[in-house]
C-alpha cells in the first residue's frame, strides 16, 4: 500500500465559501451529523426506502448471504481518505466549509473541518482508545475514552464508534446479525433490511439495490431510528471509479456527490474532491495533542 504523507491531507489556503467563524460554527452540527453518511456503501439515487419489516428479519436465507457478502465486501478496504467540500443549504440561505477525513477500520478516525484560511477549525479525533475533540476557535478541548457515550457528547449522533466507521467506509463494519429482503418484478433483491450489533444495542440499515455489474449496486441508503437514535436518508451521485491502494487492479465506483436529508429541513450536499481507498494512514495522524493553551474539559 502506498503510504498517506502528512503533507497530502494538508489543503493550501483559500478557499469559495463564507469567511470567519461564525459560518463553520453554523454548520458544525449539521456536518458532523450528515458528513459519516458519506460513504457507507457505493451507492446513489434515492433513499426513500420501503420494504421488508423488522419482523422478517432472519439469520439465515438469500437475504442474510448478501448482507455477509456486504460485510465481506467492506473488509477488502482497511482504510479511507477523502477532503472536499460541504454545503448546508437552510431555506434560501447556503453555507460552505471545507473538511478532510481519514479513517483506520475499526475504530482509528480523524475529521477536520477546515476555515477559509486553510486553518482548522473544529477536529473530532479517536486513536481507537481515547477521543480527543478540539474547538479552535473557542481554544476549548473535550477529552476521553473512545467510548459510545462520549462519542455523542462531542458528535450530535447517537451511534456508537463502529457504526459511525461503517458509515465512513464502503460497506458493513460490524457483522449484520439478521436480514430480510424484497424482491423486485426480475427476482433480484430490491430492498434489504439488515441489522447490526453494538454496546449500544440493535441498527437498522435499510438499503435499495439494483444489478450491477458483476455486483449489486445499493442506490439508497437509510438508518431506522432506534432508541432515541437518528434517522437519516442519503443519496448518492457522481460515481467515479477509485482505485483501491495495493490491490491494483481493484477500483470500486465511488460516489462523490452526497445529499443528505436532516430530517428537520436542512440538506447538506458533500463534494468530494479528492478520495483514496485503502491507504496507508501513518497512526500519529491519530494522536491528537492539546494544543497550548486550550481549555481541557473531561469527557
Amino acid at each position: 500500500m502506498r503510504k498517506l504523507e502528512k503533507s497530502a491531507i494538508n489543503p493550501g489556503p483559500g478557499f469559495l465559501g463564507f469567511k470567519g467563524r461564525q459560518a463553520i460554527q453554523a454548520v458544525l452540527k449539521a456536518v458532523l451529523a450528515a458528513v459519516f453518511l458519506a460513504s457507507i456503501f457505493l451507492a446513489q439515487g434515492c433513499a426513500t426506502v420501503r420494504g421488508p419489516s423488522p419482523a422478517e428479519l432472519s439469520d439465515s436465507g438469500q437475504a442474510m448471504d448478501l448482507a455477509r457478502s456486504l460485510w465481506e465486501r467492506g473488509r477488502e478496504i482497511p482504510s479511507f481518505a477523502a477532503r472536499g467540500g460541504l454545503n448546508l443549504i437552510e431555506g434560501r440561505t447556503t453555507r460552505f466549509v471545507k473538511f478532510e477525513l481519514l479513517a483506520i477500520k475499526p475504530d482509528k478516525v480523524v475529521l477536520t473541518l477546515i476555515d477559509p484560511l486553510g486553518r482548522p477549525a473544529f477536529k473530532a479525533v479517536s486513536d481507537g482508545s481515547r477521543l480527543v475533540a478540539l474547538d479552535y476557535g473557542s481554544q476549548a478541548a473535550a477529552v476521553g475514552l473512545a467510548t459510545a457515550s462520549n462519542i455523542r457528547r462531542v458528535l450530535p449522533v447517537g451511534l456508537s464508534l463502529d457504526t459511525l466507521l461503517s458509515i465512513l467506509s464502503d460497506a458493513l463494519i460490524l457483522r449484520p446479525d439478521r436480514a430480510a429482503a424484497a424482491l423486485g418484478s426480475e427476482g433480484h433483491i430490491k430492498t434489504l433490511l439488515l441489522s447490526t450489533i453494538d454496546p449500544d444495542g440493535e441498527t437498522l440499515w435499510s438499503v435499495t439495490l439494483a444489478p450491477g455489474e458483476g455486483y449489486p449496486l445499493v442506490t439508497g441508503v437509510s438508518i431506522k431510528a432506534q432508541a432515541g437514535r437518528p434517522s437519516l436518508d442519503v443519496t448518492y451521485g457522481t460515481f467515479k471509479s477509485v482505485a483501491v491502494d495495493g490491490s491494483e487492479p481493484l477500483t470500486r465506483q465511488f460516489p462523490h456527490l452526497v445529499d443528505a436529508a436532516l430530517g428537520d429541513g436542512r440538506r447538506l450536499t458533500v463534494r468530494y474532491e479528492e478520495v483514496r481507498l485503502g491507504v496507508a494512514i501513518p497512526l500519529e495522524l491519530f494522536e491528537a495533542p492539546v494544543p497550548e493553551g486550550f481549555r481541557v474539559d473531561s469527557l
